[in-house]
């Protein structure tokens, strides 16, 4: 057996474990994270590991694009200067350690984008993959309703929503639903059942998120689903009469819930507000300009604070991507992470203009996770720039390809 099908297959698994027994950031390691761990690094394999710390480059090899050697960059600082910062200010291991495997997750193209590079398969797998987590996680979120006795407890099970495969579940099988039902080539009974059953899942995710009174990713959802209507429209307007005819059924269907969903939502943006983002951003930065040594290093790894956006408790994370690794690792890191964040993000603009469908459902959740949520901590944000950085890669790879998949 070829030992890089079994990387193949270990990615692919912990993907299927981490779908139907994990949690975005749970409070203590046990065997399943142990054993997807397990599974991820043996996925990553000695070449993954290793291209952290090695420039070297195997002759006639395509030329690295500028997120990768950015992450790299990154991945050194990240593991040497806040973490000695840690040790030196006597953190506690446990919010050290909290904060490294974050810091894996946002390596993770870095770690597994070879794997994408011969494999045709493997990609589309991967996709499917990280679709699977996001339906998986808002099954789980509805089961403490319909079986007590089973599931998580339905506070916690509320929790699932932050991970940012949700919100690109619900749009790539939006996106696949809308694309199928006005297909114009092949059966149209076919596309048709093929879109309305890819509608009939994503409704699992929306539902989920309505659920959790997401406003930023509820509006994503609304933004997006106008958007591909439009697309329709202009692109297959002599099949977008499908389209058109499914959403009204669909609206008409669900208006009591909908409305319910929009007033809760009024009611909860009148209450909380923007949830003291502000104030959190203000504790923030007097945090890191009180000194010269702060400001450009941070605290390090494991540093709490009062965060007034949870009630001043003390705590290790902040709602924004930025403003947590400043709080973390200084003006340095930060700087740092804008170089791998950008050149990425760059990529998944170059995808957009490629396939619209595709890059608008990976740049959602992306950037929401980036400045609003404190997701961007949890394992499927890396899941995403991996997928974004994966795709784009391959046809750098592979020029020859006309096309990238439509979802």
């Amino acid at each position: 057996m070829r030992l890089d099908f079994v990387q193949y297959t270990s990615v692919l698994l912990a993907l299927l474990l981490y779908g139907l027994f994990g949690q975005p950031t749970p409070d203590s390691v046990g065997v399943i994270e142990v054993i997807i761990a397990l599974l991820l690094l043996f996925g990553a394999g000695a070449h993954g590991l290793s291209a952290v710390f090695v420039n070297a480059q195997n002759a006639g090899a395509p030329s690295r694009p500028l997120w990768f050697s950015a992450g790299q960059f990154f991945a050194v600082f990240g593991l040497s200067v806040p973490f000695f910062i840690a040790l030196a200010g006597g953190a506690d291991i446990k919010e050290v350690a909290r904060d490294l495997i974050a810091f894996g997750f946002i390596l993770l193209p870095l770690l597994y984008v070879h794997l994408f590079r011969d494999a045709r398969g493997f990609r589309r797998l991967f996709m499917f993959g990280v679709v699977f987590i996001g339906v998986a996680f808002s099954a789980r979120i509805f089961l403490p309703l319909a079986l007590p006795k089973f599931g998580l407890p339905s506070a916690v099970a509320l929790y699932l929503t932050i991970t940012p495969a949700v919100l690109f579940s619900a749009l790539y099988l939006l996106a696949a639903s809308f694309l199928r039902i006005s297909w114009r080539r092949g059966d149209v009974i076919y596309n048709v059942f093929y879109g309305l059953f890819a509608a009939l899942i994503a409704l699992l995710p929306i539902f989920a998120l309505t659920y959790a009174l997401q406003r930023a990713s509820f509006a994503a959802l609304v933004v997006f689903a106008v958007a591909g209507l439009f697309y329709i429209l202009l692109y297959r307007p002599e099949t977008a009469l499908r389209l058109v005819t499914l959403l009204a059924v669909l609206v008409f269907a669900f208006l009591p819930q909908l409305q319910d969903v929009i007033m809760r939502l009024e009611l909860k943006h009148v209450q909380v507000g923007l949830n003291s983002r502000g104030a959190e951003l203000q504790a923030v930065l007097q945090l890191g300009t009180r000194d010269i040594g702060h400001f450009l290093f941070g605290h390090g790894w494991g540093a709490l604070f009062e965060n007034p956006a949870v009630g001043k408790m003390q705590v290790g994370y902040t709602h924004n991507l930025f403003s947590y690794y400043f709080f973390k690792t200084g003006l340095i890191g930060t700087a740092l992470l804008v170089f791998y964040w950008g050149a990425i993000f760059r990529e998944n603009l170059r995808l957009v203009r490629i396939n619209l469908p595709l890059g608008l459902s990976l740049m959602l959740p992306i950037l929401i996770s980036s400045f609003f949520y404190a997701s961007h901590k949890a394992f499927s944000f890396g899941l995403l720039l991996l997928l974004v950085c994966a795709i784009m890669r391959r046809r750098i790879d592979a020029p020859s390809a006309s096309t990238v998949e439509h979802g």
